[in-house]
């Protein structure tokens, strides 16, 4: 029986193989990023092997940088093309136009999130509140008067 070891050594030679006899690595569709279920099935590598094996993980990240590839996907930095007669100043402007409207964007939804937290806090309380009573009252036989009817 092969130890961990030696089958990460095989797999980072499969991928060695594949690389030599393919030069290409598989991408997706959409968005040009790396497609490693597809690579996995190709290779016979588990899909996990690429991330928590280190040998083939680098070896991996080495092919990427020699095609131009992303692994996660790519930034909008990197894509953005730049407008005819715009300097590199402007350019930096706009990119930085846009970073802030993300950080507003984000901003509001943090707040909307902190609101929504803080309502179901306190919805959790008074069912808490309520389970509480609910449990005296079977615990002693009696009735419990809510505190909001008195």
């Amino acid at each position: 029986m092969k130890n961990g070891q030696i089958r990460g050594k095989e797999y980072v030679d499969k991928l060695e193989a594949y690389l030599k006899e393919a030069h290409e690595l598989p991408l997706s569709g959409r968005d040009g990023t790396l497609n490693l279920a597809e690579l996995s099935r190709i290779t016979g590598i588990p899909k996990c092997s690429f991330y928590q094996n280190p040998p083939l993980k680098t070896r991996l990240t080495e092919a990427l940088q020699e095609q131009g590839v992303s692994r996660r996907g790519a930034t909008a930095v990197e894509h953005a093309e730049p407008v005819a007669g715009e300097t590199d100043e402007s350019a930096i402007q706009r990119g930085r136009q846009s970073l802030e409207r993300t950080i507003h964007q984000l901003e509001q939804k943090l707040a909307v999130a902190i609101e929504e937290c803080s309502t179901l806090r306190e919805e959790n309380k008074a069912l808490r509140l309520q389970l509480g009573r609910e449990d005296m009252m079977i615990e002693t036989g009696r009735r419990v008067a809510s505190l909001d009817r008195l």
